[in-house]
């Protein structure tokens, strides 16, 4: 073939363009691969049989050169906008998606990133914030939950990705090594839709939309919530997301996580509480034990704490109080109410 052949010459607004055929069809949806390659398609041409393109010749340059080096470039006094219009025009769709990206969320990390919990793909530490891609292109991350040396995101469709430090099953995926330093899906809630997300120091937590709470991680201090049955040195280590079946009948929304402790929200407006006794808000130890003699254990950690192995509902407000929004620290919690009043309580 004669590679003059190859060349096309476009006439642009009375500005002549000259490139190659197959730069015209690098995007398959554009005009251009209907104008050249479908043959049904007859461009109108010019006097001197140039192909005409009714566009900004400005405008078109941009376009043009997309398909050239697969990049936008656009020279100060040149209009973003009209470049955008130019492109939908010529459904070059690789253009369209530039514009989009410049709309998408941007996430940032720093700090300590020795087991990959930045989501920066590499264990380094990063002293000042850096832009990081947690998730695929096209996803919005809706919340962030960070442990210790790990971290859980959660996007608008109620995915949930896990990167960092995995000793103790707080990922909740398969992995090569303990640590996983590029942002994962945790399979096993796939196919539920996950509304909300929390992590404690070595453990994590879901909440779905229809209400199913999921634990996994460390169990040293009963965090699980999973009751006596499933507490002791055989638990201490819950690999992957497991239903806590018994918070299934309280219509639970919201989940924030302690160091050791767990408190859990129903759409009632009811406060729920497990974990390491100390942080709960149920009373001393002593009282708690008197209440549930049966559901308190010693925790199977070398410090010996008393924990609470089963949900209980915290019970101490007045009994038309109902709770608008719950936080967790790393030893005590406050909780807000939907009448603006604010309770807190745990090791302080």
């Amino acid at each position: 073939m004669d590679p003059a052949s190859e060349w096309v010459t476009l006439d642009v607004g009375g500005r002549l363009f000259k490139t190659f055929k197959s730069t015209l069809l690098t995007d398959t949806g554009s005009i251009f691969t209907k104008m050249l390659d479908d043959p049904s398609w007859v461009p109108h041409r010019s006097g001197d049989g140039h192909i005409v393109v009714d566009a900004d010749p400005d405008l078109f340059g941009v376009v043009l050169n997309y398909l050239r080096a697969n990049k936008v470039i656009i020279p100060q006094g040149v209009s973003k906008a009209g470049v955008l219009a130019t492109a939908r025009y010529l459904q070059v769709q690789g253009v369209l998606d530039w514009f989009e990206r410049e709309k998408c969320q941007r996430t940032y990390s720093w700090g300590s990133g020795t087991c990959g919990e930045l989501g920066t793909w590499s264990r380094q530490d990063v002293v000042t914030p850096v832009e990081v891609k947690l998730v695929p292109y096209g996803r919005k991350v809706v919340q962030v939950a960070l442990g210790a040396q790990y971290s859980c995101v959660l996007t608008s469709e109620g995915v949930v990705y896990s990167f960092g430090n995995g000793d103790w099953g707080q990922l909740g995926v398969r992995t090569a090594s303990p640590d996983a330093v590029t942002p994962t899906p945790v399979e096993s809630l796939l196919g539920s839709r996950v509304k909300c997300i929390g992590s404690g120091y070595a453990y994590a937590m879901a909440v779905t939309d229809t209400h199913q709470v999921y634990f996994w991680g460390n169990n040293n201090h009963a965090q699980a919530g999973l009751g006596p049955e499933y507490f002791g040195s055989s638990f201490r280590k819950i690999e992957f997301p497991t239903r806590i079946a018994l918070l299934d009948d309280h219509g639970i929304h919201q989940v924030s996580c302690g160091s050791f402790f767990v408190l859990a929200l129903g759409k009632d407006g009811a406060l729920w509480a497990w974990g390491l006794i100390d942080c709960l808000g149920l009373g001393t130890v002593d009282e708690v034990r008197a209440r549930w003699p049966d559901d308190v254990a010693d925790s199977v950690s070398k410090e010996k704490r008393s924990a609470l192995l089963s949900p209980h509902r915290i019970d101490t407000f007045d009994p038309d109080t109902r709770v608008a929004h719950i936080a967790a620290g790393q030893w005590h919690s406050c909780c807000l109410c939907e009448d603006g009043t604010v309770f807190s309580w745990g090791v302080g």
